[in-house]
């Protein structure tokens, strides 16, 4: 089936089956979509993947209270700071589930921010999100 494409200033802007004078056919074995390049050198190009919006501080922090909520959720609280607001509890179990948690929130968050200043100052590459929340440490609940 022979497909061509409509070229307008160097960018397709027509694909359609068939053959057409104004149109540049497509190669058969070459997918091509609006909004592609085209030139008599290179042919037919995808367009260039858009650029991500780089990570921010904001949205490691966000993905570091997730875990922090989610680690206290699987315990059956309601969130971080239920679990936390259990410290005095005079409930035993309780309070020592709060000890532990919030002990291990602090290190979370210290371990978290030490690596961001060691990005902010340029000794350590942008992490992803997937590989910060791996360096974070385990909790060990009590028995």
């Amino acid at each position: 089936m022979v497909k061509s494409a409509k070229i307008e200033d160097g960018v397709v802007t027509n694909v359609i089956v068939g053959l057409l004078l104004d149109h540049i056919k497509i190669p058969e074995e070459q997918q091509v979509g609006i909004g592609w390049s085209w030139n008599d050198v290179e042919g037919f190009s995808a367009p260039a993947e858009p650029a991500l919006d780089p990570l921010t501080v904001a949205d490691f922090e966000a993905a570091i209270q997730s875990l922090i909520d989610e680690t206290a959720v699987a315990k059956l609280y309601a969130s971080g700071v239920a679990l936390a607001s259990y410290a005095n509890s005079t409930n035993p179990q309780w309070a020592a589930e709060a000890a532990i948690f919030i002990a291990w929130r602090d290190a979370v968050w210290l371990h978290s921010y030490s690596e961001m200043a060691k990005v902010q100052a340029g000794t350590r590459a942008m992490p992803t999100i997937d590989e910060i929340l791996a360096e974070l440490p385990a909790i060990n609940w009590p028995d």
